[in-house]
């Protein structure tokens, strides 16, 4: 690639088997490496830096790492010019110790510790996931992204529109006048109560099962997301879910919060009980998805029995289809994506496309 056009400094020449890489505003650095593992043609990790130096010592660490582990030919170009000399063999006898630890990590706390990881050494967390082998954890957006194509496709999938998956940040406790107040973050409502100490680190040690039960709950709330309902995973998930509400109900009792507060969380959101065994979901009446899906197979069955002309004008037509599944005359007709066009592209028949008039019957 081109020296990139964003002024850096003195000497923009990259260090050796790094490149230069600019999609963004900011010009970074980029690993160039050929590993035996790997089917694709370079190994290009970014650095995160347009700093030649510190570049370098992301690859002194790097290099001699995908050596000692067998994915990177000793032999290679990047192996003698990254060599470890002197310290530097000590440094990767404690980063090969660190990997070996975090290879072994559950997948749950997989995220957290590769990101604590990179910053003990100081290095980008890329380098990290590469080193130890593993895929990082999927984002959030991702299983929303998923959960969106399942709807699109007719599937009903739970939407966490309850408090129970939103996170609440900082103390659960904190001062009110000379008194140490629990905090707590249930329903839209802050839900407080005096606590019965005077010590802040008493008051951690007393939430500190309300903290972890929180955190617990909201977990069991997202891996539910991702079920959808009527399945035997839907159902062991609501399993999962009634028991972290009781467990933070039990926790918000040993803290000494109010009965009715213990028992709303035991009930779930929106007067969901525990002998339901189904959590909170969409509405059960079908998707735009769904019944687009219907109007085109609809409409490819006129096709295959009309295949020169539609039976009747557009139109009406139109008004037809508004009729039988709701599905609005954009849905219908506009665009690439339309029910028409997905119709002509199921029954490889785009006829009624053309022009000229409808013959008379």
């Amino acid at each position: 690639m081109a020296k990139p056009t964003t002024e850096l400094a003195n000497d923009c020449k990259p260090p050796p088997y790094t490149h230069w890489d600019q999609r963004g505003k900011k010009p970074v650095l980029l690993s160039d490496l050929k590993l035996i593992d790997s089917d694709r043609k370079c190994k290009r990790l970014s650095f995160q830096t347009d700093d030649p130096e510190l570049a370098k010592r992301y690859m002194r660490l790097l290099v001699p790492s995908l050596v000692a582990q067998g994915r990177l030919s000793a032999d290679s170009g990047a192996a003698k010019a990254y060599h470890p000399k002197g310290t530097g063999r000590s440094r990767l006898k404690k980063l090969s110790a660190e990997l070996r630890r975090l290879k072994a990590v559950s997948q749950a706390k997989y995220g957290s510790e590769v990101g604590a990881a990179a910053n003990r050494w100081g290095v980008p967390v890329g380098i990290i996931y590469c080193l130890v082998g593993r895929k990082p954890p999927l984002s959030n957006g991702t299983f929303a992204t998923r959960r969106m194509r399942a709807r699109q496709r007719g599937q009903r999938m739970p939407i966490g529109n309850t408090w129970e998956h939103r996170p609440q940040g900082g103390k659960y406790f904190g001062w009110n006048g000379k008194v140490l107040w629990a905090r707590l973050q249930i329903d839209g409502r802050h839900r407080q109560w005096p606590l019965k100490c005077i010590d802040e680190d008493k008051a951690e040690a007393l939430m500190g099962p309300v903290t972890d039960a929180r955190k617990k709950l909201q977990r069991a709330a997202a891996e539910a997301l991702n079920c959808e309902l009527g399945t035997n995973a839907a159902v062991a998930a609501a399993v999962s879910l009634v028991g972290a509400r009781a467990q933070l109900a039990k926790a918000i009792t040993m803290a000494g919060g109010p009965k009715e507060l213990a028992e709303f969380v035991i009930n779930g959101p929106k007067g969901v009980g525990t002998a339901s065994p189904l959590p909170v979901a969409v509405a059960m009446k079908e998707t735009n998805q769904a019944r687009v899906k219907q109007c085109v197979k609809w409409v490819a069955d006129l096709i295959r029995a009309n295949p020169d002309r539609p039976p009747v004008p557009l139109p009406e037509l139109r008004k037809q289809a508004k009729s039988k599944f709701g599905v609005p005359r954009r849905l219908f007709e506009e665009g690439n994506n339309c029910c028409i066009r997905q119709a002509q592209r199921l029954t490889k028949n785009f006829n009624w496309g053309k022009g000229g008039r409808r013959p008379s019957g």
